[in-house]
């Protein structure tokens, strides 16, 4: 229905206002079941001071959001409140009275005052931002006043406004009004999702979005207005009345609840449903917790004021807001009672505490807690409960007391210090004074009947019952010991402890413990269990260790149920750092230990006292100290949760800007630019249960370590760098545990000049740089280019023109080389000539010359050492290449042995061959070959004494091995390393005399490897010296055939033949015509080409010999203008040349020769031309000369005088034209010189003819190697 409702004067709608209560709406779903003990207790009250509230003085509504901040309205406007500071949210355009609260899900502060409406926005970087909604409210009522805002109320998708005039409810952008016919209407009651609400004699009313109904009709029952609904489980309802308490409905039919709560002249001003299922019910002045079945469970002090408003909110506390100030009671906070307890036993309904000087009594009433003094003087450390009441000494007396009268006294001797009850016999008990120990009985007619005692020189401190006649007492001196009673006696037995039942050694102190039905000793070594039957103490390890200064530090007392006992370890270093907890024994499981973590403990001060309570399976435990008396439902006790802590502020103090003001969600984004100089960081642990002692801090990015624990609620980091942080707190709790962290990330973005735009800047700058500087460096390089270009061009022209000269003076110094050369050969070779003819003479006329032998000797040796030099300076210009040519290795090595026989014998040493069969010729170089066996040979020679030199050839596939070895000295190891090396010669004494340049073996050593192989010394051979030769051989075709007889001179094959030889040499023509002779031939020489064509033209001839190279017609030239007369019957034609390659014999086949012959002209390869069935092999050794002479001495020396004279004849003409320059004329002479040389067929003097070649094809040291030829030639003559 929707019907006017007559408007309130303002007074009138402030009173309502007054009367608002709390309710627990739908928004609070996450409401911690808290229990509030079912014991009487003052409740923990904490008071605001009202000046932190800007003064406000009426407090009508409260509410919190989910990050734990309270907000308060007020008179003064809207408060709120982080835990740790108030501050007053910004004021609205209107008046500043604010009657109503509310926190959406979406965190938003919804906010109602005296006509005025909206929400504020929480914007982490400005704060609370107010989001005016009055207009928009105005416009839903046409104009009508809102008048004042009593509760507001969100759902996920609804709003709903109550004011003093109307019910407004908005859905899906929609508003519904809702008004009643009556004058006065109760405040309303929210209870998930729905506003219930009852006008004064209609009835009450259930609103929803889907519109408004009758819930209960009026009743007569009912003077007074519904001020609260307190369930509603539809039809049935519980609610709670201004005057008339508290009622239910059900099935139709209204009946009073709990009596005691319906007194009719009781005015309730606010009553609120608790989240445990008990009811806040205030009056007047003071608030009151009741159960469900009225039972008082806690009370405030009288006097807080007119209460305007009750609400408990989110985190399970209750705020009262008052005329005089604002008031917040803790959730599951112990009972305080305002009492020092040093000692506490319950009697029945009575708890009586004593604080040494004063004995008080609690005692519960239906309306509250009743403290009533009883005695006061010096009253002794402790008091028992027995059956018919409880004794407490006092003085030199000993008092039983019931009901809070004394019944019995006993006077004393001395002054009781110490009580304990028997656990065996409900009238007993045991008491200690100096320096006794007493057993005690309550007679039936309730006199103190003393029954046996035991006096000791020590005084017992403590006492525990090991069996119903035994009994465990410790002193103040250490010492432990057993009283045994007996009965029908007046004194009981002492027993002294000592380590030989367990005790530790050494103890501070002890104290003996009652566990149940167990005996056990606490000491500062530990805790012990005494076994009576092995009378002995076994640790008790399930407490672990425990620091305590002695036993005055450990209170203990025995649970009601007498299964265990409650252990309280205080430590006086830290007043939080207390251990409490439950210790029982069970026969299968042993100690058992259960820790208790009690919030607000060290409020009572130093713990004197405790006592233990079993009602109905619910454990209660009383906690007495020297400040307060607390009392704790340790039945269903949790730990509670850690402390969660909130940022309130985030700001640059030296700037003033703030970068999150506490409000809402922290932002994510947070890029701040440099520099930061002060960055300041404020946060709270917003309100709950257990106290915090500090918090840690760090800053990540900065260090990654936690600060130590402080009290300060901020933290302030001055002039960071850039880059990325993140700050991160955490709240400390009572316990010491840590809270969840709460984190805020930014980023100080760098400096400009750190910027990632000002390095590509520096970056760019510097190649600008590097670009430069390049280019100032590329330019100074090419003019320095031109430079170095312009003085090259001249250095170059200074070369050329020096070139020039050196090379004239080069042709001067070669011609004067040349020169002395042919001068210095002249001579020596004639000192050879002479030398050999006069050793000759003087060997057939059986004459010993010795200065003869010494003469030959030093001129072969200067011979031997001008060819060794020229034959290094062609291996160092890389001149000297290896040929390959057929030729049999086995009459190689003959011809060496041979060429050295002469000097081994000189020396007296066998000279000896080791040679193998083969088969065929080898292919390779036999000039280089000849050349390293004669080096080693004569290498041999020289170095041996005496004893033997032996030539040795291996062979193995296509592999060969040379080996030289000798019966001499040997090499010294320190030398074998470097004996290949240039001018390396041996040194040792006695060898200094042995001539030679130290070049031998490293010449042999690189002509070995142009052969494809490697000459190496053996070092394993001791006997002398061993060198090795080894080589990859290629076999030819060519077979080694075996020698035949020599021939005698009566074998003529030639006899008869005409043959005309032609050759520009005319020792060539005198040699070749003197062996065709003796072969039986008629021989015609001429001596050029011109002649030999008018010999072939006139006349007939049977052989035609004709030389390749004469200077007027080469003997191709010749063969080719014969050959074209086309004569009848030619002769054969035979080509003599030096050269023989394959090009060379080709040429001469093609011109028109029959055969090719290599000079020197050999009689064997003649007659297998000429008759080649009669072919054979020459026996006799030596060369053509040799031959020819036919061992005729007088026929050999003018066969070698002539040899002389042609070889100095063409060596003079090489010699001009070395001078002309002429290279065509030097490649004749050389030519020619070499088919003379092969007629000698001397291997020194092929060697020395093999230099001269290569030193004119290098030329490189021209004018030595004609020298050393001049020479090799003269000594051969």
């Amino acid at each position: 229905m929707s019907v006017s409702i007559e408007s309130l004067k303002r007074h009138k709608a402030l009173s309502f206002v007054l009367f608002m209560t709390l309710l627990l709406s739908a928004s609070h779903q996450k409401l911690l079941a808290w229990h509030y003990s079912s014991d009487y207790g003052e409740l923990h009250i904490e008071v605001f001071n009202a000046i932190d509230l800007h003064n406000a003085e009426i407090f009508s509504d409260f509410d919190q959001d989910h990050y734990g901040n309270t907000y308060v309205a007020s008179n003064r406007g809207l408060h709120s409140y982080d835990g740790e500071t108030w501050q007053t949210l910004p004021e609205t355009s209107y008046n500043p009275f604010t009657s109503a609260v509310h926190v959406c899900r979406n965190q938003r502060v919804w906010v109602g005052g005296l006509k005025h409406f909206g929400y504020y926005e929480l914007s982490p970087e400005q704060g609370p931002v107010f989001n005016d909604l009055t207009k928009e409210l105005l416009t839903e009522l046409e104009g009508r006043e809102i008048g004042y805002i009593w509760e507001i109320h969100t759902t996920e998708n609804d709003l709903c406004i109550v004011t003093s005039h109307d019910v407004l409810w908005k859905k899906n952008e929609k508003w519904q009004r809702h008004g009643f016919e009556v004058q006065r209407r109760i405040l309303p009651t929210w209870i998930d999702g729905t506003l219930f609400i009852h006008a004064r004699g209609d009835g009450l009313y259930k609103i929803t979005a889907g519109g408004c109904m009758k819930a209960i009709d009026e009743s007569s029952e009912l003077t007074s207005g519904i001020i609260r609904v307190l369930s509603a489980d539809e039809p049935n309802f519980l609610f709670m009345t201004v005057g008339n308490g508290l009622w239910k409905y059900t099935s139709g039919r209204l009946e009073p609840h709990l009596d005691d709560l319906a007194a009719p002249n009781e005015y309730n001003n606010i009553t609120i449903p608790l989240s445990d299922g008990s009811i806040a019910k205030s009056d007047s002045s003071s608030v009151r917790i009741i159960s469900s079945d009225g039972q008082l469970l806690g009370e405030t002090p009288e006097g807080l004021g007119n209460i305007y408003e009750l609400k408990q909110l989110n985190d399970g506390s209750i705020w009262v807001g008052t005329d005089k100030s604002l008031f917040r009671i803790h959730p599951n906070t112990p009972r305080a009672f305002g009492l020092s307890a040093i000692s506490i036993v319950r009697n029945g309904s009575t708890l009586y505490v004593s604080d040494g000087e004063q004995l008080s009594q609690l005692t519960q009433t239906e309306e509250s807690v009743e403290k009533k003094k009883l005695t006061e003087g010096q009253l002794s450390s402790s008091m028992i409960s027995l059956e018919d009441g409880t004794i407490y000494g006092k003085d030199l007396s000993m008092y039983l007391i019931k009901d809070g009268k004394k019944v019995a006294r006993s006077k004393l001797q001395r002054v009781t210090y110490y009580k304990s009850p028997s656990r065996y016999a409900n009238d007993q008990f045991y008491t200690l004074n100096a320096p006794g120990v007493s057993r005690w009985r309550l007679s039936p007619d309730r006199e103190l009947v003393k029954l046996q005692s035991v006096n000791s020189k020590k005084i017992f401190t403590y006492h525990a019952e090991v069996s119903p006649s035994i009994s465990m007492v410790s002193s103040n001196s250490n010492s432990v010991g057993l009283i045994h009673w007996s009965e029908g006696t007046d004194d009981a037995e002492f027993e002294l402890l000592d380590s030989a039942s367990g005790l530790p050694e050494d103890t501070i102190w002890t104290q003996a413990l009652q566990v149940g039905s167990k005996t056990a000793l606490a000491t500062d070594k530990g805790l012990y269990h005494y076994q009576h039957k092995k009378k002995r103490f076994l640790p008790i390890e399930v407490l672990g260790p425990y620091q305590i200064n002695g036993a005055s530090d450990l209170t203990v007392t025995q649970t009601e149920t007498q299964q265990g006992a409650i252990l309280h370890f205080n430590d006086n270093s830290d007043p939080s750092g207390y251990r409490i907890g439950h210790l029982e024994h069970r026969d299968a499981e042993g100690f058992l230990w259960k820790e208790f973590k009690l919030p607000r403990l060290s409020k009572v001060g130093r713990v004197k006292s405790l006592l233990h309570e079993d009602r109905n399976g619910r454990e209660i435990l009383w906690v007495g100290g020297t400040t307060d008396l607390f009392r704790y439902d340790i039945t269903e006790h949790e730990i509670p949760a850690t402390l969660n802590v909130n940022l309130t502020s985030v700001s640059e103090t030296t700037r003033r800007k703030t970068h999150y003001s506490g409000f809402g969600v922290p932002p994510r984004n947070n890029v701040w630019p440099f520099p930061q100089q002060s960055v300041n960081f404020h946060y709270a642990a917003p309100p709950a249960l257990l106290n915090q002692i500090g918090y840690q801090t760090r800053l990540i990015g900065f260090s990654d370590q936690w600060s130590d624990i402080n009290t300060l609620s901020f933290r302030e980091f001055n002039n960071l760098r850039e880059g990325h942080y993140t700050f991160e707190v955490q709240a400390i709790d009572e316990f010491g545990r840590a809270g969840p962290i709460t984190s805020f990330t930014f980023t100080i973005l760098p400096p400009w000049y750190r910027s990632i735009l000002a390095y590509i800047a520096y970056a760019l700058s510097a190649l600008g740089a590097i670009f430069l500087i390049t280019r100032w460096w590329v330019n100074r390089l090419r003019r320095r280019n031109i430079e170095l270009e312009t003085l090259v061009n001249q250095r170059t022209s200074e070369l050329e023109r020096s070139n020039q000269k050196l090379r004239r003076a080069n042709a001067v110094k070669q011609d004067f080389l040349a020169s002395m050369s042919h001068e210095i050969r002249n001579p020596l070779n004639g000192i050879l000539g002479i030398a050999r003819l006069m050793k000759d003479q003087a060997q057939h006329s059986q004459q010993d010359d010795e200065s003869l032998t010494h003469l030959f000797n030093c001129a072969s040796h200067l011979h031997q050492l001008l060819g060794e030099v020229l034959d290094y300076s062609s291996l160092e210009a890389g001149k000297l290449r290896a040929k390959k040519v057929s030729f049999n290795p086995l009459t190689l090595t003959d011809e060496v042995c041979s060429m050295h026989r002469t000097m081994a014998s000189d020396k007296g040493l066998q000279l000896r061959m080791d040679l193998p069969e083969l088969e065929h010729e080898w292919l390779s170089d036999p000039v280089l070959l000849r050349q390293v066996l004669i080096n080693l040979v004569s290498n041999a020679i020289k170095y041996t004494p005496n004893g033997s030199v032996e030539i040795r050839l291996r062979c193995e596939g296509d592999s060969a091995t040379f080996s030289v070895t000798d019966t001499g000295p040997g090499i010294p190891k320190e030398k074998q390393h470097e004996i290949f090396e240039k001018f390396t010669r041996l040194s040792k004494a006695g060898e200094s005399q042995i001539a030679g340049t130290g070049l031998g073996l490293a010449i042999a050593s690189q002509m070995a490897v142009l052969l494809g192989g490697k000459l190496a010394l053996d070092q394993n051979y001791k006997q002398g010296a061993r060198f090795c030769l080894r080589l990859s051989v290629a076999m030819s075709d060519q077979p080694i055939t075996i020698e035949k007889t020599q021939k005698t001179p009566f074998c003529r094959p030639f006899r008869s033949l005409r043959v005309l030889i032609a050759d520009d040499m005319e020792f060539n023509r005198y040699i070749n015509s003197k062996l065709l002779e003796q072969l039986g031939a008629n021989t015609k020489t001429v001596g050029s080409g011109q002649s030999a064509i008018d010999e072939l033209t006139d006349s007939s001839y049977d052989l035609a010999l004709l030389d390749i190279n004469m200077p007027d017609m080469t003997g191709i030239e010749v063969v080719k203008q014969y050959l074209k007369s086309s004569p009848v019957q030619p002769p054969k034609l035979i080509a003599l040349s030096a050269h023989n390659t394959e090009k060379m014999q080709g040429a001469c086949l093609v011109a028109g020769f029959d055969y090719f012959v290599e000079k020197p002209l050999n009689p064997d390869v003649i007659e297998s031309l000429v008759s080649p069935r009669e072919t054979a092999t020459r026996a006799a050794k030596g060369s053509l000369l040799d031959y020819l002479a036919d061992q005729d001495p007088n026929a050999k020396k003018a066969l070698e005088a002539r040899f002389a004279d042609s070889i100095q004849k063409e060596l003079d003409t090489l010699k001009k034209a070395i001078r002309a320059g002429s290279t065509e004329s030097q490649s004749a002479s050389l030519h020619k010189i070499k088919g003379l040389i092969a007629l000698r067929q001397s291997a020194r003097l092929s060697s020395a003819f093999g230099r001269l070649e290569r030193a004119i094809q290098s030329d490189k040291d021209v004018p030595q190697a004609i020298l050393e030829f001049e020479q090799s030639a003269k000594s051969e003559h």
